[in-house]
């Protein structure tokens, strides 16, 4: 059985450099708004390297969801899915899927980064895997939250992470 803990929200002070490269990049495009606006990003302003583990959701009023725009590949090979216009909540395993909801819906209520430290408990012996995520507010309309963009950190431990995703996957309901 697999449990996915939010173990902290940090004030970005041990956030590792790739993530502080994204929220640099955030705040470079955001000028006095709350959130920059959707319209002024691009992705030319991420790394290479840090593309792969990202992804953008499109918050969706009617009914509420989140759905990608952008699944990263780091994130197809852990969860062996693309979800790619597909809500989040299809996300397997479902405690995954439950704690990136929460995250989600977190970011839009605050209307501001944050930065959430999972631990992900399964698989033998049941050690924690560790993932990092920074979650970006984006807008349309300079007031409501319209995209939230994503960096998650599972480079550490990717593919003991893509294990027991999968197992996890295939367990009955």
């Amino acid at each position: 059985m697999m449990k996915t803990q939010i173990m902290e929200r940090d004030t970005f002070s041990e956030a590792k450099a790739d993530a502080r490269t994204v929220l640099k990049a955030w705040n470079n495009i955001r000028g006095t708004q709350f959130a920059p606006f959707w319209r002024d990003f691009n992705w030319t302003g991420i790394a290479n390297n840090i593309v792969p583990h990202c992804g953008v959701v499109d918050v969706i009023e009617d009914p509420f969801d989140f759905v990608y725009r952008f699944w990263g590949s780091a994130h197809v090979r852990a969860h062996g899915q693309d979800l790619t216009k597909k809500s989040v909540r299809k996300m397997r395993p479902q405690a995954e899927a439950d704690s990136v909801v929460e995250q989600y819906e977190r970011t839009l209520e605050e209307r501001k980064p944050l930065l959430f430290v999972n631990k992900i408990i399964a698989g033998p012996y049941e050690r924690p895997m560790i993932e990092t995520s920074l979650r970006l507010p984006f807008t349309q309309d300079g007031k409501s939250v319209s995209q939230i963009f994503a960096y998650s950190d599972i480079r550490e431990d990717l593919d003991r992470i893509q294990r027991v995703f999968t197992l996890e996957s295939l367990r009955p309901a």
